[in-house]
């Protein structure tokens, strides 16, 4: 699926109200996350533990993006520094690479950055696990010839001693067709963890939500 031209500036990121750039809640609430995406990996042989487990995710991923919607004000982030400022440079890279690499090469390009135990979590559904069922899942999708999927990470944290990391930030769709080619058709949010593995960042869970409609 290619990446259709839109009328933004990529180099616009987010940080949050403390004038950081980043939020000691949210990164707080995406270490729960990672613990909780640990447990589930201990819990796979244990479908009763591995359902508790899942319940619990799903309730912390819908808490930490609601948070990101009340919490953020548009600023430029600053990475210059310190080695862990390279890394999360990095691990920001990685999510555009991402995008490019599914804009390129489709489904195959998507499917080429997840690790192969990656679960993806549906918005207000379960969650999808395993490579076979999120390539089935994203397909439709991905493979959509009238609109685009663009994204743009607005934030990166790194855990674990520099081999999990996490990136959050904004999604947008664009109409390719007709008359509305270019045309926003709906935002959103996205979290995404990722594990550090062969040299390479591959992603471990992946989640959104749309932004809610402008008041009117």
């Amino acid at each position: 699926m290619s990446r259709a031209p839109v009328a933004r500036d990529p180099q616009t990121y987010l940080s949050w109200q403390s004038g950081e750039s980043g939020n000691p809640r949210l990164t707080a609430l995406l270490s729960d996350l990672i613990d909780s995406r640990l447990a589930l990996e201990s819990a796979a042989q244990k479908p009763t533990e591995m359902k508790r487990v899942n319940l619990m995710k799903r309730s912390l991923v819908i808490f930490a993006l609601s948070a990101m919607t009340t919490s953020c004000v548009g600023v430029v982030v600053n990475t210059a520094g310190s080695a862990r400022d390279t890394t999360e440079a990095e691990l920001m890279q990685a999510d555009r690479d991402f995008a490019v690499a599914t804009h390129a090469r489709g489904i195959d390009g998507w499917m080429s950055f997840y690790a192969s135990d990656a679960i993806r979590i549906r918005y207000r559904d379960n969650m999808v696990r395993g490579l076979n069922e999120i390539r089935q899942f994203d397909l439709p999708r991905i493979s959509d010839t009238t609109s685009t999927l663009n994204w743009e990470p607005t934030d990166a944290r790194i855990f674990r001693g520099g081999s999990i990391g996490s990136t959050t930030g904004r999604y947008w769709i664009v109409s390719r067709t007709g008359a509305d080619a270019g045309k926003e058709l709906g935002t959103g949010r996205y979290v995404t963890m990722w594990r550090r593995e062969g040299g390479r960042w591959l992603v471990i869970m992946d989640t959104g939500y749309p932004d809610p409609p402008p008041a009117r």
